[in-house]
């Protein structure tokens, strides 16, 4: 790993975002670029010194904790600068703070987060504030990922990521849930070989790993499991801009991304790979 982008505004102190910061630095991350964007209609130069002094403030904390931070402040479209900035930097993925239920219903209304999630060349992490952080040597985000799969190309690309940080992870937890309209027409014997297929793979790269089957509606169960066998982030695919049409048309990734009582990392599938 090495570095992240991290959008900040006034709505979250520095010292709130402070305990996430320094246990993505447990997983590798050692640069933070801290990401503040003044949008077109308030850039007459007011929001500047203000923007400023809350990057310089939550950056001096960071080198304090002995994490390299590089503010940058922008002007225009929030979601376009940022993901910019990602891409310029080749940022490992982008970090997103919710605070709770009302800031996600203002996200799938098509505020600058969705936009961004959408649009993001990287991976997209939008943290809770419910993520129980404790001194350890291990991340205690990457401490026992779930990943649901149906084995489409979009889910399984989220093995890359995972791959990428062998090093810091616990355990992957794969998830394939049977809906109930389809527990008849499901092969359960192959599910179980690709399942076992896939845990074998991670175990290769030195990652442990297992899987479970369930069956019910997916959302519902892939949550249920996550607070049922303590779950520290859930991995979702996502392709292009569909993740916005998906999303608001109740699928199940909108319905795992709100209800989510941990992080959320969306994973962009590079359909050219």
């Amino acid at each position: 790993m090495g570095s992240i982008v991290m959008t900040t505004d006034f709505s979250v102190s520095p010292e709130q975002l402070l305990p996430y910061v320094q246990d993505l630095a447990q997983a590798g991350v050692d640069k933070v670029f801290l990401v503040n964007v003044i949008e077109e209609q308030d850039a007459d130069g007011s929001f500047e010194p203000e923007s400023m002094q809350y990057l310089h403030y939550f950056s001096e904390l960071l080198r304090q904790k002995g994490i390299t931070p590089q503010i940058t402040l922008r002007w225009g479209n929030a979601a376009e600068e940022i993901n910019m900035v990602a891409a310029e930097e080749n940022a490992d993925f982008i970090v997103l703070y919710s605070k709770g239920r009302q800031f996600l219903r203002r996200t799938f209304l098509g505020s600058t987060s969705m936009e961004l999630v959408s649009i993001a060349v990287c991976p997209v992490l939008i943290e809770k504030d419910v993520l129980k952080i404790s001194a350890s040597d291990k991340a205690a985000h990457f401490s026992r990922i779930i990943l649901p799969t149906d084995f489409s190309f979009a889910s399984l690309e989220s093995l890359v990521f995972v791959k990428k940080m062998r090093d810091y992870i616990g355990e992957v937890v794969f998830v394939h849930v049977i809906e109930g309209r389809k527990a008849e027409e499901e092969n359960k014997e192959l599910i179980n070989t690709n399942l076992q297929e896939l845990v074998e793979e991670l175990c290769g790269f030195g990652i442990a790993a297992s899987y479970h089957i369930r069956e019910g509606t997916a959302s519902k169960e892939v949550l249920e499991l996550c607070r049922a066998i303590g779950g520290s982030m859930i991995i979702l695919p996502k392709v292009g801009g569909s993740v916005v049409k998906n999303m608001l048309t109740g699928s199940t990734a909108q319905a795992i991304f709100m209800n989510a009582h941990v992080p959320v990392m969306m994973v962009p599938a590079d359909l050219e790979r």
